[in-house]
């Protein structure tokens, strides 16, 4: 792949761009500011809300829309409104609360700006996600709500087990009502059907007129698997599965080892 067809970069922020520490490490943050100096479009998609994720992409000042909720929603870089949304049915919330009661599954629901789980979990995913589970609420909650759901995550250790074997069973009794993905070990995150990172590369390319075939992406989960396949260069990181990895065009560092600033500095000869 030649830099110079590339136009624009989308990057996923949890174990890419963000460090384990969840921080945007300081060669990195370099080299995409440089980059962006030389005129190419820098973008996010994510599987945190809008204002999780905008805590993280405010700083480089995207002039891209904004993927959230995995492609559930996408924000307006100008005015922060809505282009896109879709929600999971109340139907199938119940069934996923249903399900996972009375298991050693935990279960977490997340509205635009709310985030329903067992509140014995609470201390935990707040110093993961401190923005979005500042004000976290018990998820019986979620049957007062006033806003949808626009995604659910199940947890556990027994997710990629227990976890995945009834989210089958569903998937089977309900086809095509929802949308399973596994984002890292034992955290599988479940939105509706027409929600994936790939609606926000489709609406940038018609929004923008930037044509996939010139777009370089980075990710490292499952999620990320459509948006790194669609665009011209696909790279996954090297925290990312052998599966991941295998579906990709290339591979870079892990996220704690300026994968995604080492990869950009020599795919546009920047100096080091």
């Amino acid at each position: 792949m030649q830099s110079s067809i590339i136009t624009t970069i989308l990057m996923d922020l949890d174990g890419t761009l963000l460090s384990s520490h969840k921080t945007i490490l300081p060669y990195t943050r370099n080299v995409l500011m440089e980059v962006k100096r030389r005129g190419i479009l820098l973008g996010f998609a994510s599987g945190r809300s809008a204002v999780s994720a905008q805590a993280y992409t405010q700083s480089i000042s995207s002039q891209l829309p904004l993927t959230v909720f995995n492609g559930s929603i996408i924000i307006d870089p100008d005015s922060n409104g809505k282009l896109y949304s879709v929600h999971l049915d109340d139907f199938i919330v119940f069934q996923l609360i249903k399900i996972t009661r009375n298991t050693a599954l935990r279960l977490h629901l997340y509205t635009e700006n709310q985030v329903y789980l067992d509140m014995e979990d609470s201390l935990l995913y707040k110093q993961l996600d401190p923005i979005a589970y500042e004000t976290c609420q018990p998820i019986s909650n979620a049957f007062m709500k006033s806003e949808p759901i626009v995604k659910a995550m199940i947890t556990g250790r027994e997710t990629e087990s227990l976890g995945q074997d009834l989210l089958g069973e569903l998937a089977h009794r309900y086809p095509e009502s929802f949308t399973a993905v596994s984002t890292f070990k034992n955290h599988i995150e479940i939105m509706n059907s027409k929600a994936n990172k790939r609606n926000g590369l489709d609406l940038i390319s018609k929004r923008m007129n930037i044509p996939l075939s010139s777009m370089l992406a980075f990710g490292d989960a499952e999620n990320d698997r459509e948006m790194l396949m669609s665009v011209g260069w696909g790279v996954a990181m090297g925290n990312s599965s052998n599966l991941l990895k295998a579906c990709v065009d290339d591979v870079t560092a892990d996220n704690d080892n300026d994968g995604i600033g080492h990869y950009l500095a020599k795919f546009f000869k920047l100096l080091s």
